[in-house]
C-alpha cells in the first residue's frame, strides 16, 4: 500500500510503502520526517544513530491510500499538543530554525560524501601503485598517500569528533554542536530562547570554516595528489 500525505495547498510532504496484508493493520506517520520520497523515515546526521527530525507546521491534511489501483483519501487536522499554549508565530520560528538547521546537513553531507570518496581513491592509488611503480615511486607514492589520509582525518574528526577506544569523543564539533541544538526542539512549542540562536550562528560560523578547510585542501594539496597520479598514469575511477 502506498500512503501520500499532502498539505492543503496540495504538496506533497510524506510518503511511505507498507506490506498489504489481509486484516485490520494500524501505521504511524511520523509528521517530522524529512522531505519527499520516504521523509516518514527520521532525518540522521550521518555516521550516527541519533535522529534530527524535520516538523511539519499544524494545519489540515489529506491522506491518499492507493493499493491495486485503487485510491482512497481522506483529510485529518495536525494539531499541536493542547496543553501547550503557543502562538502561529512560536510555530513559524520553531519550524524556520528547524529548517535552517536542516538545510545545513545538506550542504555538509556534500563534502562528507567527497572526504570518504578521496580516502577510497588514496587507498586504490597506493594499491594500483604497489603493482605498477617502481620501488621509488611507490615510496613518493606512500608518502603522499600517508599525509594526505591524515589530513582527510583531521577534517573528519572537526566533523564528528576523534574514536576513542570505540567511542567517540566530540567536545566542540560540528556534530556536538548540531545536537545542541537539537535539544531545543520537540520539548515546546514556545519560540526557541535566545540560547538556541547563538548556538545556531557558532554551528553555522563553525560548518562554514570546516568547509572552507575542505576546499582548501581541494584546490591545494588534493591537486598535488591528482598530478601524481597523472605523473605516474595510475587509471583511478571516479
Amino acid at each position: 500500500v502506498k500512503f501520500e500525505i499532502f498539505q492543503e495547498n496540495g504538496d506533497l510532504v510524506r510518503t511511505l510503502y507498507k506490506d498489504a496484508k489481509e486484516g485490520m493493520h494500524r501505521y504511524s506517520i511520523y509528521m517530522s520526517g524529512k522531505g519527499n520520497g520516504f521523509p516518514s523515515q527520521k532525518r540522521f546526521f550521518r555516521d550516527t544513530n541519533e535522529i534530527a527530525p524535520l516538523s511539519l507546521a499544524t494545519g489540515m491534511y489529506t491522506i491518499k491510500a492507493t493499493f491495486n489501483g485503487v485510491h482512497q483519501q481522506y483529510s485529518f487536522h495536525y494539531k499541536g499538543d493542547p496543553r501547550i499554549d503557543f502562538s502561529s508565530e512560536d510555530e513559524s520560528n520553531n519550524l524556520s530554525l528547524e529548517v535552517q538547521l536542516d538545510q545545513s546537513l545538506d550542504s555538509l553531507h556534500f563534502y562528507t560524501d567527497w572526504l570518504k570518496i578521496a580516502n577510497s581513491k588514496l587507498k586504490l592509488a597506493q594499491s594500483l601503485a604497489d603493482l605498477q611503480l617502481n620501488i621509488d615511486q611507490a615510496k613518493a607514492m606512500a608518502d603522499s598517500t600517508k599525509s594526505l589520509a591524515k589530513r582527510i582525518k583531521k577534517l573528519e574528526e572537526a566533523i564528528y569528533g576523534r574514536d576513542v577506544d570505540g567511542y567517540y569523543d566530540q567536545p566542540n564539533t560540528l556534530q556536538s554542536k548540531f545536537y545542541s541544538i537539537q535539544r531545543y526542539f520537540g520539548r515546546s512549542w514556545d519560540t526557541p530562547p535566545a540560547q538556541a540562536s547563538i548556538l545556531m550562528t557558532d554551528y553555522q560560523e563553525s560548518q562554514q570554516k570546516v568547509i572552507q578547510e575542505i576546499k582548501a585542501f581541494q584546490s591545494k594539496e588534493w591537486l598535488k595528489f591528482a598530478a601524481l597520479i597523472d605523473q605516474y598514469n595510475l587509471q583511478l575511477k571516479d
